[in-house]
C-alpha cells in the first residue's frame, strides 16, 4: 500500500455530490461503480484529470464520527482534488495519511465541524483519551493536542 490523501467530509454529501465537485474542477469521463463487501460497502469514483487516469475511494460513514471517508492516491493532482473537495463540503483534509500533525480543519456554516468546532472538538477528545472531565482545563488541553496533530501552533 502506499500512501494517500485523505479527507473526512459531512456526511449529508454523497458520492454524486463529489462527482459533480470534480466535473466542476474540469474531470471528465467521470464514473461511479458501487462495490460491496463481507462488512462493508463503498464507491468507487473514476475519472480523468489533468491527463491521468484516477480512482477515488468513497465510504460512508467511515470516517471521523461518522463522517464519509474519501480517499485518492498520492500522486499527481491528488492534494489539489482532495482539498478542493473537503474545502467545497467542510471536513478535515489530511494530504498525508502515513503521517501525522498535517490535517487541515476547513468549515462552512451548515458544516457538522462548525457548528461548534467545540462540538467537534469534545468529541474527537474524549474518543482519542484527551477529555478525562467536564473542566475547562480538560477542554483546552483536548484544544492543544488536536492543533498539535494538524500542525495548528495556536491555542
Amino acid at each position: 500500500m502506499g500512501i494517500d490523501v485523505k479527507g473526512h467530509i459531512d456526511s449529508k454529501f454523497e458520492a454524486e455530490d463529489v462527482r459533480d465537485v470534480l466535473v466542476s474542477m474540469g474531470a471528465s469521463n467521470v464514473k461511479i461503480e458501487e462495490r460491496n463487501l463481507i462488512h462493508t460497502s463503498f464507491h468507487q469514483i473514476y475519472f480523468s484529470y489533468s491527463s491521468q487516469d484516477r480512482m477515488m475511494c468513497f465510504h460512508y460513514g467511515l470516517g471521523l464520527f461518522g463522517s464519509n471517508l474519501i480517499s485518492l492516491g498520492k500522486s499527481g493532482c491528488a492534494d489539489l482534488i482532495i482539498e478542493e473537495i473537503v474545502h467545497r463540503f467542510s471536513g478535515i483534509y489530511i494530504p498525508n495519511d502515513c503521517q501525522d500533525g498535517n490535517a487541515t480543519v476547513y468549515t462552512s456554516e451548515a458544516s457538522m465541524y462548525s457548528q461548534g468546532e467545540g462540538i467537534f472538538l469534545f468529541k474527537w477528545g474524549i474518543a482519542n483519551g484527551h477529555i478525562q472531565d467536564t473542566s475547562v482545563e480538560s477542554l483546552i488541553y483536548a484544544k492543544k493536542k488536536f492543533d498539535e496533530m494538524i500542525g495548528r501552533n495556536k491555542v
